[in-house]
């Protein structure tokens, strides 16, 4: 019984010792956290203490005599530290010395590098221009926002640490994180970015004589981002042209010639000539004061990048069909090319088309040729000065008369580049299927085409209808030609000077008889027509066939490459034109709109007002010569709610509203509007079919170009 009882007391015991073991265990787990934290802030602490009376101490003042600075690293390391443990009422002395530190590292010559060359590291640029942008101004710092007492001292330490960026190192390495942002379709980052690290680096250059270093590189890597205009926003565009930039950009390329003709690579030359283009779209009135300059940047920058195109594919010798397909790339601008295309920036290329088809707007073609027929000094197609007999129709809103060249176009320095111009613009225009509204005279058409013959006599009916009469009297007198005092010469009265011009060598001297006067009517045609203009046609036909291959041309008579420059000159198709539409905004084929719309196009409006309709859609009044399959970009509609400088899109509650026929209060007072370049069309979501007829006839009669709301 004694040794039961001496057992069950030993099993008690060592459970009893066994659950003080477990709860000793338990309460050092919990304990062991502590602890170690404990550890690790005495650790730190000791190591603070360590660092901070031998370093920051010894920045009482701003002196940089006998001061040595921490590395980027080092600083990041070390700082955060004694900034977490400081107190402020104790280490007041200790956070003014890492300033002062900071100011000083500011002004020193040796500075960490800055890699933006590789698109991974590009938001962590980023975080630099968000930096720059918080320290532009201390007026917006909510910790300062009621001292402005102390906001010209921040103010000056902001411009002192912003600075260093405007160097020109690091400008030029801000401008390339600006192009790798903006490479892509959709911006890598978002467009409040983009546009405000486009702020930062122009900041430095908003009055001409401003940093002439940061100005080239501004062009050469700013301006040869992909379509960079076409991502800023209003405010941007307003500040480009209060401070002349396009005016600029213009002398600079102009005054460093070998630069564009020679010196920047053609990809890149691409997307500065698309740029130069929306620069002509957005400030018209400095393209008028700088035609000179932007034609001739325009040209050589096509020149130069049409050099590559494989247009003379015949005159490769024997190479084989295979080597040829090896060589050539197929390019969304030019066609097959030599070049391969950059891909950095091929997803950009859709934006830098949608630029360059900005060439073809009617804004710009209204700026570029509207004063045909009323400003000799800037058209090369200005009628002759000397005709005091106005032959020609006035041309500068519709397009609608003949073009022919003008024999005084040398009153312009550069007309002859300037026929070239409008020669490759027109070619390019063929090339990608974009009609254009302008009829070209047969004698330019006939000079494309080469092959083709004009009988000059037979064309003077058109081109000076009153020679025309009177050569017809010659040719038909009965009577004596002598009684008439006729030499085969001609008196041409150009800026009131008289020069006396031979047809045929001492023509000056040779009577014109009854024997040789139908001779004499020939040649006088052929003078008038031909000879006069020979060099502005052959100028043309060069720019042409710069851009179209001769042999493509040789298949087409006049006729038919005048329908493919202008389209066909017929009644708008509309079973085509349903065929080939499309709808946004939350329209489709039977909403009421939609059917009203094509209801008062069919039955409502004249063969004219549907030219007029069309002309305000895709700014020309002919539809394609293969159909509206073949318009591009696509025929479209949108239903639109509010004004265009207010539209952000289509979204859910805008398409919703659309789909079901919804609208808001202010559609009934809006006019249709158009994006010609993108043959949009913007149509309110009117609740009346009368009321939608009287805003669209309004509209296309208006004859107002983009300013129309």
């Amino acid at each position: 019984m004694e040794n039961i009882l001496r057992t069950l007391e030993k099993n008690a015991r060592e459970r009893e010792e066994e659950l003080t073991e477990m709860r000793r265990k338990e309460l050092a787990l919990k304990l062991e956290p502590y602890i170690l934290g404990h550890l690790a802030r005495k650790k730190f602490h000791g190591k603070v203490k360590v660092f901070r009376p031998n370093f920051f101490n010894d920045f009482h003042d701003l002196e940089k005599s006998n001061k040595t600075l921490l590395n980027v690293a080092d600083m990041l390391a070390r700082a955060p530290k004694l900034i977490a443990t400081a107190k402020m009422t104790k280490d007041v002395q200790l956070l003014c010395n890492i300033c002062r530190h900071l100011i000083i590292s500011v002004d020193s010559p040796s500075k960490d590098e800055i890699n933006t060359e590789k698109a991974a590291e590009l938001r962590n640029w980023q975080c630099l221009v968000h930096f720059l942008i918080v320290f532009s101004s201390s007026s917006t710092w909510p910790l300062v926002k009621n001292a402005p007492q102390v906001h010209p001292v921040l103010n000056g330490l902001c411009t002192k640490m912003m600075s260093v960026f405007y160097e020109e190192k690091n400008y030029e390495k801000l401008a390339n994180s600006l192009f790798l942002a903006v490479n892509d379709h959709k911006p890598l980052i978002g467009l409040e970015t983009v546009n405000a690290q486009f702020s930062i680096i122009y900041k430095p250059l908003k009055t001409p004589k401003d940093c002439p270093e940061l100005f080239s590189i501004f062009i050469q890597k700013v301006l040869t981002c992909p379509a960079i205009l076409l991502h800023l926003k209003p405010q941007h565009i307003d500040q480009i042209k209060t401070t002349k930039l396009f005016e600029r950009t213009l002398s600079w390329l102009r005054a460093n010639q070998e630069e564009i003709e020679n010196g920047m690579d053609v990809r890149s030359l691409i997307n500065l000539l698309a740029n130069l283009v929306q620069f002509a779209f957005i400030d018209t009135d400095t393209l008028e004061t700088k035609i000179n300059e932007w034609t001739w940047a325009v040209g050589v920058s096509l020149s130069r990048c049409t050099e590559f195109t494989t247009r003379n594919q015949s005159s490769q010798g024997h190479a084989s069909s295979t080597q040829k397909t090896a060589l050539h790339y197929w390019h969304p601008v030019f066609g097959h090319y030599l070049l391969p295309i950059d891909k950095r920036t091929e997803g950009a290329l859709r934006n830098v088309l949608a630029q360059l088809k900005m060439l073809w707007s009617s804004k710009l073609v209204r700026c570029l040729f509207g004063k045909l027929m009323e400003n000799k000094s800037i058209s090369p197609c200005a009628p002759d000065i000397s005709d005091k007999r106005n032959n020609h129709k006035d041309i500068s809103a519709a397009f609608g008369s003949v073009q022919y060249p003008s024999p005084t176009s040398s009153l312009h320095d550069d007309h002859l580049a300037l026929f070239t111009f409008v020669g490759r613009m027109l070619a390019k225009a063929v090339y990608e299927g974009i009609v254009v509204d302008v009829q070209l005279a047969p004698v330019l058409l006939a000079s494309v085409l080469g092959s083709h013959r004009l009988c000059a006599f037979d064309e003077l009916s058109q081109l000076d209808p009153e020679l025309y009469r009177s050569l017809t009297f010659v040719k038909r007198y009965e009577g004596d030609m002598t009684d008439l005092s006729l030499t085969f010469s001609i008196d041409e009265d150009f800026m009131d000077k008289i020069s006396t011009v031979d047809l045929v060598p001492s023509g000056r001297t040779i009577p014109v008889t009854n024997e040789n006067k139908i001779d004499y009517v020939h040649r006088m045609a052929h003078h008038r027509v031909f000879t006069r203009t020979k060099d502005q046609c052959k100028a043309f036909v060069q720019g042409m066939q710069s851009i179209l291959q001769p042999a493509w041309l040789a298949l087409f008579a006049p006729n038919d490459l005048q329908c493919l420059i202008s389209g066909v000159n017929s009644d708008i198709d509309l079973s085509d034109l349903k065929r080939n539409v499309q709808y946004f905004g939350g329209f489709h084929g039977n909403h009421r709109l939609i059917k009203w719309l094509w209801d008062i196009l069919e039955n409502k409006f004249t063969s004219e007002e549907r030219k007029l309709f069309l002309k305000f859609v895709t700014s020309c009044s002919r539809p394609p010569v293969l159909g509206f399959s073949y318009l591009e970009p696509p025929f479209s509609i949108r239903c639109v709610e509010v004004s265009d400088d207010q539209d952000q899109g289509d979204t859910l509650g805008s398409v919703v509203r659309g789909f079901l026929a919804l609208r808001k209060g202010t559609a009934a007072s809006r006019l249709p509007t158009a994006s010609t370049c993108f043959n949009l069309l913007k149509l309110p979501n009117y609740n009346k079919k009368s009321l939608l007829l009287e805003k669209l006839r309004y509209a296309i009669h208006a004859g107002t170009g983009f300013e129309l709301s």
